[in-house]
């Protein structure tokens, strides 16, 4: 059975100048085609693999909805990677506690979560934790 990176791949090959997502801006509609979501997808997939994230490491998802969430999502799972979305209604410490929980190593975040982003990695890169607590490094979409 195709997985669901594989059936993305997959629609990309068959339509690849077809709209894949669009989202209502102040300016308009923003609208990306299979190609260009898939080639965001690749570069990130082919970025973690650089930076030494190998398959199956966890990347938590902390962004608005907005097709570069879905390329980060996207990528993550090209690599190999588990992608871990979190609510972006959550409080520093609840996130925290997710990150810690879910093993993740990196988090994904954008402008508008990247104050709260640094509070949860802070609290979790905090002396106090367990030696086994995550170290998260942050890439803003």
């Amino acid at each position: 059975m195709p997985t669901f990176y594989e059936r993305f791949q997959a629609c990309a090959q068959k339509w690849p100048d077809n709209v894949a997502l669009q989202f209502q801006t102040r300016a308009g509609l923003e609208s990306y085609t299979y190609a260009e979501v898939r080639h965001l997808s690749e570069s990130i997939a082919h970025w973690l693999l650089s930076c030494g994230y190998s398959p199956g490491t966890r990347c938590a998802i902390l962004a608005a909805n907005h097709p570069r969430w879905v390329t980060a999502f996207l990528g993550t799972i090209a690599a190999g990677c588990v992608a871990t979305p979190l609510d972006t209604a959550l409080d520093a410490q609840q996130i925290t506690k997710l990150l810690h929980d879910s093993g993740s190593s990196l988090l994904f975040t954008d402008d508008k979560h990247l104050c709260l982003a640094r509070q949860a990695v802070q609290t979790s890169s905090c002396p106090t934790r367990s030696a086994s607590a995550p170290q998260i490094l942050m890439a803003n979409l």
